[in-house]
């Protein structure tokens, strides 16, 4: 599978992190922490390369915010809430009030975090995830008033992107943040699959990484072994310490990226000030490493 076609390869240089009033907090530079080899891709990219190298008797289907339980066990929540709720949409950006000042602008304000980074086609794509203890679904049909009442007193561009996002109709994703927990993934020969069995939630960033490496050990324990249920079993008892390191990582990351408190929040921009670029890029190079050796890419 090629996935180095220069026309779905997104270029992202630099992240720009700003506190809630627009003032600079640090630069972090895509290449320091990826290094030059690496590519990033639009899920809806990568699910049409994959469906190109499935044979033609395969389907593939993705939808997003689609919320249910399926467990194994009679009884059995596998829901986790994270304590923090997400709002995503995309939106033309063509006039300079609504210009970024990278490739990817973050501001980071007390108990949230609004994201911003273009697409290939010069659209922008706005990520707000904040501190939200419901358990519960939002209401869609209530828009972009969540977002409005979250984003009180955020810089302008977070306004201006907000504004034209809502005059063109754009209509936002928003739920939970949500973890799946199962203490089973299997009961025979019927076997739940990445997310469904095992979701991260956006803050790992690592979702469709995880489905995809799965996978392939799925197709090693199917080729290994002509009994069907043995091979999902040992599946999972390879796969779930991965998954449950990254999980609790996750829990970890949220806190460092979301702080829960006023003061949390200013002593993580201090440290983002104060400390030296290089302690920062290792910190995040160590993180990656260790899931990359979780994942077994290195």
């Amino acid at each position: 599978m090629d996935l180095n076609q220069e026309p779905i390869i997104c270029t992202f240089d630099e992240n720009t992190m700003q506190d809630h009033k627009g003032k600079e907090l640090t630069r972090l530079r895509y290449k320091d922490f990826h290094g030059v080899d690496s590519i990033a891709l639009c899920r809806g990219d990568l699910s049409q390369a994959l469906l190109q190298a499935l044979p033609a008797c395969a389907t593939l289907r993705l939808r997003d915010n689609c919320r249910g339980e399926i467990s194994f066990g009679k009884g059995e929540h596998c829901l986790d809430q994270l304590g923090y709720s997400y709002a995503a949409y995309d939106v033309d950006a063509v006039d300079d009030q609504s210009k970024l000042q990278s490739s990817c602008d973050s501001f980071a304000s007390p108990k949230r975090i609004d994201n911003f980074y273009y697409l290939r086609n010069e659209r922008v794509v706005a990520l707000h995830i904040w501190r939200n203890m419901a358990t519960q679904p939002q209401d869609r049909e209530l828009r972009f008033k969540v977002l409005r009442d979250i984003t009180k007193g955020a810089p302008p561009l977070v306004t201006t992107i907000l504004d034209r996002a809502e005059k063109s109709g754009s209509t936002p994703i928003i739920d939970t943040l949500t973890m799946v927990n199962l203490k089973q993934w299997s009961k025979g020969r019927i076997l739940l699959l990445g997310d469904s069995a095992h979701c991260l939630s956006l803050i790992s960033g690592q979702g469709a990484c995880m489905a995809l490496a799965s996978a392939e050990l799925l197709s090693v324990e199917l080729t290994n072994t002509k009994d069907v249920a043995q091979a999902l079993v040992n599946h999972e008892k390879k796969l779930r310490p991965i998954i449950e390191k990254l999980q609790e990582r996750t829990r970890k990351m949220a806190g460092i990226y979301i702080p829960t408190s006023l003061l949390k929040y200013h002593l993580r921009n201090m440290f983002l000030k104060l400390m030296p670029y290089s302690w920062i890029v290792s910190w995040h190079v160590k993180n990656i490493r260790c899931e990359a050796v979780c994942i077994g890419t290195k």
